[in-house]
């Protein structure tokens, strides 16, 4: 957990300074106050300690957890999910409580608080580097589909729809993932997609894959190629036949024009 400990110096500082700048312009009592201060840099800081206390978080449950399976561990040290590291997360998340609780100056706290969403959209990926980052082979396939998320709605420079620039990665890793909730979170993002390199494959899906939750949302995006008599005998034969209650009740849905 060595990693973790210059961000956490860095979150604290930050929260210092944000705690400064709150209390060293406060007006006297009586006086208008007057709050001159660029949220930009501060809210920032914030939205960013706030993801890292969440991080830290995880990757202390998970210390925890592997800590007994560790050869030689210390019976007189510090762990490494003990006590140390947990009064590090307390204090940071305390800092954080303590920062939106603040009643002097609520307007600005609602403002950090629209400023915060306001960067996280003007973060997002552009198209662009949002189908880069779908198609490469080196990112995890978590990171993958959040790219994939991405460019729901997203369109590229020529106008077309953007998921086309990463589909056939994509049908790729849905049809080679080990993990049925990965196949059919790719199946449920190419909703509205009738690019026909993607109707045998949706059908395959509905067809043979061991996950129902695939099958089910392969059902749901073939009804985008509805009218199609092959689409219209697959679902049909799901509607019927398909083990799964879920996925019968969608496939007949997707034929009734759902």
């Amino acid at each position: 957990m060595k990693h973790a400990l210059p961000w956490i110096a860095l979150a604290l500082s930050a929260v210092a300074l944000t705690r400064s700048l709150f209390v060293s312009d406060a007006p006297a009592r009586g006086a208008e106050p007057q709050v001159e201060i660029d949220l930009t840099p501060l809210v920032a800081r914030l939205s960013a300690l706030e993801d890292q206390s969440g991080r830290l978080r995880l990757e202390l449950e998970a210390a925890r957890l592997d800590a007994p399976t560790r050869e030689g561990a210390s019976t007189g040290g510090e762990s490494p999910g003990g006590s140390g590291l947990s009064e590090r997360l307390e204090a940071i998340e305390q800092a954080i409580v303590e920062l939106r609780a603040r009643p002097q100056l609520p307007e600005l706290r609602l403002g950090a608080t629209n400023a915060i969403l306001d960067l996280r959209r003007e973060a997002r990926l552009a198209p662009e580097e949002a189908v880069l980052r779908a198609r490469d082979l080196a990112l995890s396939e978590a990171q993958r589909l959040e790219a994939l998320r991405a460019l729901r709605g997203a369109k590229l420079a020529d106008g077309s729809d953007a998921r086309l620039g990463a589909l056939d990665d994509m049908i790729r890793m849905a049809q080679t993932s080990a993990d049925g909730a990965v196949r059919a979170d790719v199946w449920r993002q190419l909703s509205h997609v009738t690019d026909a390199r993607l109707k045998g494959p949706l059908l395959d899906a509905l067809a043979f894959d061991k996950d129902a939750k695939a099958r089910e949302e392969a059902a749901e995006t073939l009804a985008d190629f509805l009218p199609d008599a092959q689409v219209e005998v697959a679902l049909r034969n799901a509607a019927q036949n398909d083990a799964s209650a879920d996925v019968r009740r969608q496939a007949a849905y997707s034929l009734a024009g759902g």
